[in-house]
């Protein structure tokens, strides 16, 4: 697996400690977003060195519901379902007693701090944004999952030398862009189902394949001189 070069930002974010209180949503995110910078990943504050800092938590979810196509002669298939980050950012931390539910829902994730995902074998990707397939839930705590429609083509090296009876492996790696693992740390959500729980449903994929196992695993490794990328892995 050759390493995957990042880039490490240096930024720090200054803002209150305050919780947010109110009774509308409107107030809430208004509180939030006052001094708010995106471009700062959670857990750091305006005295605190980015390299003393713990890095963030995030878990990711793909929700597969249909291998819609594989193509054997381009070596690729495709996937279709949802994709779910999870993450805690204090920053967005709010009193829940002043308000009348127990999450706040956004269909956008603009304005806020969200990881900066990649999938290193993919031809494609298509994913959902305002109101045509994005939402994202903020608890009292900071914990955030953001949920978008996804729909995936991705590379697969294929080899048919047993046909009809060939077994293809195709590995997905996932990692965080921009950041190393000193700053993002990313993990499967469950590393038992990570592209959810309705794989076993599929029987058939494109009348002729069928799924036969599915892995995950969390990876870590270092491009030196740069601290270690923190990515995940499926195999199918």
């Amino acid at each position: 697996m050759k390493p995957v070069h990042t880039l490490l930002a240096l930024s720090l974010v200054t803002g209150s400690s305050a919780i947010c209180a109110g009774n509308t949503k409107h107030a809430l995110f208004r509180c939030m977003m006052t001094d708010y910078e995106k471009t700062s990943r959670p857990l750091l504050d305006s005295e605190q060195c980015v390299a003393n800092a713990p890095p963030v938590s995030v878990t990711l979810q793909l929700v597969v519901k249909a291998f819609t196509k594989v193509d054997q002669r381009l070596g690729t298939y495709e996937l279709e379902g949802y994709m779910r980050l999870r993450w805690r950012d204090p920053r967005l931390a709010f009193n829940s007693s002043t308000y009348c539910h127990p999450f706040i829902v956004q269909t956008s994730a603009e304005g806020l701090w969200v990881p900066d995902l990649y999938f290193e074998h993919s031809v494609s990707l298509s994913l959902g944004a305002g109101h045509d397939g994005e939402v994202m839930y903020i608890y009292p705590d900071g914990s955030v999952v953001w949920s978008r429609f996804a729909r995936l083509q991705l590379r697969c090296s294929m080899s048919f030398g047993q046909l009809p009876f060939d077994t293809q492996n195709c590995l997905l790696l996932s990692g965080i862009y921009s950041d190393t693992a000193a700053d993002v740390m990313l993990t499967w959500h469950d590393t038992a189902a990570p592209l959810g729980p309705y794989i076993s449903d599929f029987n058939t994929v494109a009348g002729e394949w069928r799924v036969v196992d599915v892995r995950g695993e969390d990876v870590r490794h270092a491009p030196p001189p740069k601290s270690p990328v923190s990515e995940v892995a499926h195999l199918i």
